[in-house]
């Protein structure tokens, strides 16, 4: 009976193949939100609201690489240049590099200013040129190389163009492409130096479009995910729409909020029904493989053959798996222990660190409010004292010599 039927499971296996679905892989960093992933030289790098981190072990453990760094905070999106250089922008202050790897950080603002929402980041490897985008209310397109001191704005752009506010970009062949939020198609074939702007017929509503790389060039055609899933054929002047069996949001409209290619594959994910889709022939039909559970992915990368994700407000990294589980276990055990919680006057410490390590207080804005560094022993318990603060609820983080963060929540009366 074994033998018949252990035959016919894996007869069932050959003829329909194991189902696979996304499953919560491993926590980047705790309770704070992760907004783009990207795989590169061999890593995972997930920028979050807590800053940039890199895993050289699938995701299953991470290094902070802005530990320590100031209001290094809420980064969106990350790019890495032919070189190596990193690029990170964040969602109200800017853009921050590492020209080393990620080793040391710089504030890279010269030439733009400060007090704005930045919505675009994109590093054409064509022209070795990182380009910005602006916002209300400045509402400009800025270029930099990658070592340059301050950016440079562009001001070639079509008359009468007002309230520029680009959002995306990608290059086919010898052009350039930006959108911006108002669904105005730019094209340009010196490098982004100076901009022509395409009919964009069709393109009757660009909706919601900030977000890591949602605007892709995959052979002859344009792909853009800005709420409705738009393709041109044309190079911008028309677009028609190749959502078709998309899941609408609140019966309603379609809307997608994240797109990836991944040579093969071009995949979407939608924002309420929290559904994931797959086109194996650039569009024309599309698969359904199920959602997360938790909300819309922001961003995808496939890597060493496994597809990754973020999702909306969610500190885990996801990954699509097949069958019931495709993770290792992970030791459920907290690797910090904070007591008492709630703490007053005097906090105890229990980590799996040893030697320095550095300890912060953030309130609920991810603002910091201390930082210190102590000496921990592995698994025996640190007594410090705590600064007088308003009473709330409280993040306290622990970075090691390694990078390596460990973090737990903790009321403060």
């Amino acid at each position: 009976m074994k033998t018949i039927f252990t035959t016919f499971f894996l007869a069932l296996i050959s003829m329909f193949g194991i189902a696979q679905n996304w499953q919560a892989h491993s926590v980047v960093s705790q309770y704070w939100p992760n907004n783009d992933v990207k795989s590169y030289g061999g890593k995972l790098y997930v920028a979050s609201n807590d800053g940039l981190f890199s895993s050289s072990d699938n995701g299953n453990t991470w290094s902070h690489l802005t530990a320590g760094q100031t209001g290094f905070t809420n980064l969106a999106e990350i790019v890495f240049t032919n070189d190596g250089a990193i690029f990170a922008r964040q969602i109200s202050s800017g853009i921050v590099r590492s020209l080393d790897g990620g080793s040391t950080w710089e504030v890279d603002t010269v030439g733009v200013g400060s007090n704005y929402g930045t919505d675009l980041l994109y590093y054409d490897g064509v022209s070795d040129k990182v380009f910005l985008g602006l916002g209300y209310d400045k509402y400009r397109l800025y270029y930099q190389s990658p070592s340059d001191a301050g950016w440079t704005e562009v001001t070639n752009l079509p008359a009468g163009l007002n309230n520029f506010s680009p959002v995306q970009m990608t290059r086919k062949g010898d052009k350039l492409f930006v959108i911006d939020i108002y669904k105005r198609v730019l094209e340009s074939s010196d490098n982004g130096i100076s901009w022509i702007q395409k009919n964009g017929s069709g393109l009757t509503d660009a909706g919601s479009q900030v977000g890591p790389g949602r605007f892709l060039a995959i052979g002859n055609d344009l792909f853009l995910s800005a709420g409705v899933l738009w393709k041109s054929t044309d190079d911008g002047d028309s677009w028609v729409r190749i959502d078709q069996g998309f899941a609408l949001s609140f019966d309603l409209y379609v809307d997608t909020r994240c797109l990836y290619y991944d040579g093969t594959t071009l995949y979407a994910s939608t924002h309420a029904d929290r559904m994931t889709y797959k086109s194996t022939d650039n569009g024309t039909t599309w698969t359904d493989f199920g959602g997360s559970g938790e909300w819309f992915f922001k961003a995808m990368t496939m890597h060493n053959g496994s597809l990754f994700g973020v999702i909306h407000m969610k500190d885990s990294l996801f990954v699509l798996g097949s069958g019931p589980s495709s993770i290792a276990s992970h030791d459920s055990k907290p690797a910090i222990y904070l007591y008492p919680n709630p703490a007053n006057e005097h906090l105890s410490i229990l980590s799996s660190f040893n030697g320095n390590t550095q300890f912060e207080i953030f309130d609920m804005q991810a603002r910091r409010i201390m930082s210190s560094t102590i000496s921990l022993e592995r698994d025996i318990a640190f007594k410090m004292d705590l600064p007088k603060i308003v009473s709330g609820l409280y993040f306290i983080r622990l970075t090691n010599e390694k990078g390596e963060v460990q973090q737990q929540k903790i009321i403060i009366k």
